[in-house]
């Protein structure tokens, strides 16, 4: 998969979260680890190279949740996504976001970090 698509996903996704009146800002891509609720540093220009990680931020408002008993709390969206590839075939994914937080998160402050490594071999475009 190209990078362009493996992006693609991830705005289809949070495009379709949107569709479904949850409040959400801008994906960021990231040049480490998110450390916490708004708390990220954006990748320059958004550019990575072959071998890179990639890191993923955003926030998720109005999203549902459950409730544990010690205070603790699960965030999941699970979206299935159909992608166009370039020569019109088609491609089914599924994406789960998913995030166990601790009790002392406040549920109202919920953001999704996810990464993923561009292989090595990856072909531009």
């Amino acid at each position: 998969m190209l990078l362009s698509q493996m992006v693609t996903l991830c705005f289809l996704a949070l495009k379709d979260l949107g569709a479904r009146n949850l409040d959400y800002p801008t994906l960021y891509f990231c040049s480490e680890e998110p450390t916490g609720y708004m708390n990220y540093t954006e990748q320059p220009d958004n550019t990575y190279s072959q071998g890179d990680t990639i890191w993923t931020y955003f926030n998720l408002n109005n999203q549902e949740y459950n409730l544990h008993s010690d205070g603790s709390f699960e965030v999941r969206v699970t979206r299935d996504l159909t992608v166009k590839t370039p020569d019109e075939g088609s491609m089914s994914v599924s994406l789960i976001f998913r995030e166990n937080c601790p009790a002392h998160r406040n549920p109202e402050k919920v953001y999704l970090a996810h990464y993923f490594t561009l292989p090595e071999n990856l072909p531009s475009g």
